[in-house]
């Protein structure tokens, strides 16, 4: 992660397409710094929005060392573990709900399984929403990202669904090599910027 000049070129759509190699690398060392930044889990949403930070940085042709990136999820923890909880909580009581709707004879379990499987990729989308905001803008609250985090999710239906074909690349990587997990983080960071990128934010 080479440091750059802080006051470079912030670019944005402008800037010059990165080779491909040094943004591989990149994207390698920013996932295994996220991956253990992600290790508590409920530090997660935290260590994927200073991901997004960083990846957008050096995309920008900014400085973008470890220890900004270190200070990045710093900033990014003050109440992130309350919307990490919350994810986790509704989470478990919708794969609950499956085991409930799957070895019960529950009437309606069929309905309360699919109900149950939207709500959880509902979850997940708002919550890599949520991300990207914090990501572009951590000056904000996690409250106020989690709210607009569930409207971009709905507004954008086109990145939400590319989010949600990277969130299944990743669950099929992991399926096929579960040593690949390494390559989680990363992949979800660079898919969020991406598609922030894509509906053209503002500049960091």
């Amino acid at each position: 992660m080479p440091g750059g000049d802080a006051s470079g070129p912030r670019v944005g759509g402008e800037a010059p397409r990165p080779a491909a190699l040094p943004l591989f690398a990149e994207l390698m060392s920013t996932s295994v710094v996220v991956l253990a930044l992600c290790l508590p889990v409920l530090t997660a949403p935290a260590a994927l929005a200073a991901g997004v930070t960083h990846l957008r940085r050096h995309l920008e042709g900014r400085s973008d060392t470890v220890r900004e990136m270190l200070a990045d999820f710093r900033r990014q923890l003050r109440g992130s573990w309350l919307a990490a909880a919350g994810a986790l909580l509704l989470a478990f009581v919708l794969v609950l709900n499956l085991d409930i709707a799957r070895f019960t004879a529950l009437p309606g379990a069929e309905m309360i399984r699919v109900v149950s499987i939207a709500g959880l990729v509902a979850v997940v989308l708002v919550l890599l929403r949520t991300v990207e905001l914090r990501g572009l803008d951590p000056h904000g609250t996690w409250r106020s990202a989690v709210t607009d985090g569930a409207r971009l999710a709905a507004g954008d239906p086109v990145g939400s669904v590319l989010l949600l074909t990277a969130v299944g690349l990743c669950v099929t990587i992991v399926w096929m090599y579960a040593l690949l997990v390494i390559l989680v983080p990363g992949l979800l960071t660079f898919a969020v910027v991406g598609v922030a990128s894509r509906r053209g934010r503002p500049e960091l």
